[in-house]
């Protein structure tokens, strides 16, 4: 679980109302901001993001108490909305509780994540190894997303000289517990596990914490 940065609203209980007409029809409220009042400057605490319900796609918004419906957030409020030092998650994702309710949500819009990623060379060795453990699951939009950077990784990887630690992320990926290895019911909760196998569960995810120190989940 991360930390969302972006401020709650008291408008949270319009989330995952879904506009039924007009520019955004079928895009669902995912995330609510403050409503922005005439005479008040945009904030971090006025976006809106929308995610259309069947493509997926997110939109940053913000919506005018004065409008029937929001309108797109324009990039030179970029600034005054976001701040690079609140980005910590090298996918721009972060999976957060509200209201009882888990979230997976970007925190900025996808032109300016990039022009942030551009400016530094984070070690994104661990999103590239997860995106090929989970391709056949994710939505079509992550591997679209992720492609510049899993390009890169790539390149990074064929010009130096490969680390025991690379070879421990590759014979993770290799390894197939359908043949063989222990088994988990996932169905039990942990805390109706033993305090033996609990340990060992807990004892799996720090190896795997160690080989993946930057997974974000």
């Amino acid at each position: 679980m991360s930390y969302f940065p972006l401020p709650i609203s008291k408008n949270t209980h319009v989330c995952g109302l879904v506009i039924r007409k007009g520019d955004f029809c079928s895009y669902g409220i995912v995330w609510a901001g403050e409503f922005l009042k005439d005479d008040e400057k945009a904030e971090e605490k006025h976006v809106f993001i929308l995610q259309h319900t069947e493509e997926l796609d997110f939109l940053f918004c913000l919506w005018k108490s004065s409008e029937p419906e929001p309108r797109m957030l324009d990039p030179s409020l970029y600034y005054a909305c976001f701040d690079e030092k609140k980005s910590v998650s090298i996918s721009n994702r972060y999976l957060f509780k509200v209201a009882d309710k888990w979230l997976l949500l970007p925190y900025v819009p996808k032109d300016q994540f990039e022009k942030w990623q551009a400016t530094e060379m984070p070690d994104n060795a661990d999103l590239s190894f997860f995106h090929g453990l989970f391709e056949k699951h994710a939505p079509k939009e992550f591997g679209e997303r992720q492609q510049t950077r899993i390009a890169r990784f790539c390149g990074w990887y064929n010009a130096v000289e490969d680390s025991p630690v690379d070879a421990y992320r590759r014979l993770f990926l290799e390894t197939r517990t359908i043949d063989s290895g222990p088994r988990m019911d996932l169905s039990q909760h942990p805390a109706e596990l033993s305090e033996q196998n609990r340990k060992k569960v807990k004892d799996a995810f720090l190896i795997v914490k160690c080989i993946f120190p930057q997974l974000i989940l």
